[in-house]
């Protein structure tokens, strides 16, 4: 795992947006910008989580601010015209670039889903749309010739699959017999025109472990 390492997983982290917001406005009135781009993300909260009051929006709001405050440099930070527009996600033009490369530096979820976008078009579709396995149980391995084959039990976790099977495979990685553990984190890549998918997974007995396998091809069933 180059993004997604054991010492990354026990690390206290604060997540962003993958996508920062560039505020479309002029910078004469902060307080006005900042009252407006409050109220629109607390409608977009509103819509996604119809249950989340105003008073939750705002207890998040402030615990999300100090955070910002311990996770941005000093430097990242007297950047910014207001620090409450950078916990809403929001940014000015002229702001995007230093507040991007700090966030990319410190979150690896950010930096991983940077990386993922050079590569996203040379990957097929189900590969694309359907590997994100966080909290899926692999409930057995099934190790052939020319096959590797990892059935899984998704129905606590993000992903809808049964199988991942890698044809013409290569193991580079493999800390422990992942049978009835839980999967936790993926990154894939291309090396040498084959693809190679790095996994860290938990489990009771022996904690986490890496799983770094290359194949010509990866099924999803």
């Amino acid at each position: 795992m180059k993004y997604f390492t054991k010492q990354w997983y026990n690390e206290p982290k604060l997540i962003f947006p993958f996508k920062l917001e560039i505020i479309q406005t002029n910078e004469n009135d902060i307080e006005k910008i900042f009252q407006n781009e409050y109220k629109k993300s607390f409608e977009e909260t509103k819509n996604e989580r119809p249950y989340e009051t105003e008073q939750d929006f705002e207890e998040h709001f402030k615990r999300h601010l100090e955070d910002v405050k311990k996770f941005f440099s000093t430097y990242a930070l007297n950047s910014v015209k207001d620090i409450r527009l950078l916990a809403l996600g929001k940014v000015f033009k002229k702001e995007y670039d230093i507040i991007e490369k700090e966030i990319i530096k410190k979150d690896k979820m950010q930096a991983y889903y940077k990386y993922y976008q050079t590569i996203k078009d040379k990957l097929p579709k189900d590969i694309d749309e359907k590997l994100d396995l966080h909290d899926c149980l692999i409930t057995n391995i099934i190790k052939e010739k020319d096959k590797y084959i990892i059935e899984l039990d998704c129905s606590e976790g993000y992903g809808d699959i049964n199988r991942l099977i890698f044809k013409n495979y290569k193991i580079k990685q493999e800390q422990t017999d992942f049978k009835n553990k839980w999967w936790l984190y993926e990154e894939i890549y291309i090396v040498d025109n084959k693809y190679e998918l790095h996994a860290m997974t938990t489990g009771s007995r022996d904690g986490l472990a890496y799983l770094t396998i290359q194949a010509e091809e990866i099924i999803i069933e």
